[in-house]
């Protein structure tokens, strides 16, 4: 356990605070300008009730967290399966989407009766984060 934590600790503070903002950036321009309208209809909800939710403040905030981890995890696994570099970081990055993003929430969306547009464009910004949490961490040496 000691040992997984230092492996952990080696991963470079910077590139996961780069890794994070590039995801979180990356995000913004997704969901808020390019996909805004196919993705607020599918999600299917008023922007009354939307605004019951958290705040812009505090979504953003739990996302930042979010995406943080997520790129705490990759370079583990970056580093762990020594693949530390551009190449690695896109391959693990493309298998993790596959195997926890997709495999999850491609059958919940389609459980919940979200439209196909709706479950790729949510899955295509994880897959984006987590290519380019990818590709800045195996650049960031």
């Amino acid at each position: 356990m000691l040992e997984e934590a230092v492996q952990i600790a080696s991963v470079n503070v910077l590139a996961l605070a780069a890794a994070t903002i590039g995801a979180f950036s990356l995000n913004f321009v997704w969901f808020t300008i390019l996909f805004r309208r196919t993705y607020l209809a599918g999600l299917g909800k008023t922007q009354a009730q939307l605004n019951h939710g958290p705040s812009m403040v505090m979504a953003s905030a739990l996302q930042l967290v979010g995406f943080f981890v997520m790129a705490l995890v990759l370079g583990w696994l970056m580093h762990r399966l020594g693949q530390a570099t551009v190449k690695g970081g896109l391959q693990i990055a493309s298998i993790a989407w596959i195997g926890f993003v997709a495999s999850i929430l491609v059958p919940m969306h389609a459980f919940q009766a979200y439209p196909i547009s709706f479950t790729a464009i949510t899955a295509g910004g994880y897959l984006g984060a987590l290519l380019i949490s990818g590709v800045i961490i195996g650049l960031w040496r």
